[in-house]
């Protein structure tokens, strides 16, 4: 069974943030610095072994405002949302 994602395309920018496990701090000093109306959607993907469990969006959410989700397929991206890669 596939992890990828098709995702319905959109009108506003998108930021694709790659991070190894070890990137976390960066990532929260990142988003602590991002307006929760920046009008962008944000797409994080950590390099984690297939059977690792994140806990990215614990660590950002205590940093941010910005709504966290993990994306369904077919799924329009929102704006001012940051999207994590699911499990696996």
């Amino acid at each position: 069974m596939s992890n990828r994602i098709s995702i319905t395309p959109t009108n506003h920018p998108i930021v694709l943030v790659e991070s190894s496990a070890g990137g976390l701090h960066a990532l929260q000093d990142l988003f602590a610095n991002i307006s929760i109306e920046s009008d962008t959607t944000y797409v994080v993907v950590q390099h984690l072994g297939a059977h690792f469990e994140s806990q990215l969006s614990t660590f950002l959410s205590k940093v941010t405002d910005i709504p966290i989700r993990i994306p369904k397929q077919g799924e329009q991206m929102q704006k001012n949302c940051i999207y994590l890669q699911p499990k696996g």
